[in-house]
């Protein structure tokens, strides 16, 4: 969910390995690269590679499939959230 969250707009890996270092979150990228292939396989990324810079790259960005599957996810972690704090106000 998190690393579909930072590919709402177009982006190459190591950005998001450094957005993900940014917020705390510590991946690795032999964890990272092979989750955005998946990603991509199951049809919610698109990916372009990008030659202009003379270093090749290759751009990631959610595919409509992508941005459903990311508004249903953030739409249960909203209710999971929802539900562990009644529970915990409810052991108070």
């Amino acid at each position: 969910m998190i690393v579909l969250s930072f590919l709402s707009t177009q982006q190459y890996g190591y950005l998001v390995l450094d957005e993900l270092k940014n917020k705390g979150i510590k991946v690795e990228a032999s964890t990272l690269y092979p989750l955005l292939r998946r990603l991509e396989v199951q049809g919610l990324l698109n990916s372009h590679w990008d030659l202009t810079d003379g270093r090749p790259k290759r751009y990631y960005v959610l595919s409509d499939k992508g941005k459903e599957t990311l508004r249903y996810l953030k739409s249960e972690w909203q209710n999971l959230v929802l539900e562990v704090e009644k529970v915990m106000e409810d052991s108070k």
